[in-house]
């Protein structure tokens, strides 16, 4: 497994891109986070590093090995830290869509009106 905090393009300068290193080992795993992502005109922006961003490159790296283990392929994945925020704030929006959303009160007086922690 390759983890690299390169801005998009660099490994495939250096000639170890995902292309390259799969041509050695087809079970190669390349983990690329990036600040925007590849593919959009602020690409080589340089991005302030989160935890959250991280937690979601783990967990895509361990997604990978988990198909590498039912497949033996290898795979690329990548994320970008601007856009796994949004991604994590994404099911407020769709859940609202209906109207407001009645949260059920929490704490040992549940349904005593005034009495409840929230």
């Amino acid at each position: 497994m390759v983890i690299d905090g390169m801005r998009p393009g660099v490994l495939a300068r250096l000639g170890i891109d995902h292309a390259a290193l799969r041509n050695a080992n087809e079970r190669i795993i390349t983990v690329s986070p990036s600040g925007f992502g590849d593919n959009v005109p602020i690409a080589n922006t340089i991005a302030v590093n989160d935890v959250t961003a991280a937690v979601v490159s783990a967990l895509t790296a361990v997604l990978a090995l988990h198909h590498r283990t039912l497949t033996g392929e290898g795979q690329r994945t990548w994320d970008s830290l601007a856009g796994t925020p949004l991604y994590l704030q994404a099911n407020e929006p769709v859940r609202y869509r209906g109207g407001p959303v009645r949260r059920p009160r929490l704490g040992p007086a549940r349904g005593r009106p005034g009495r409840g922690l929230l």
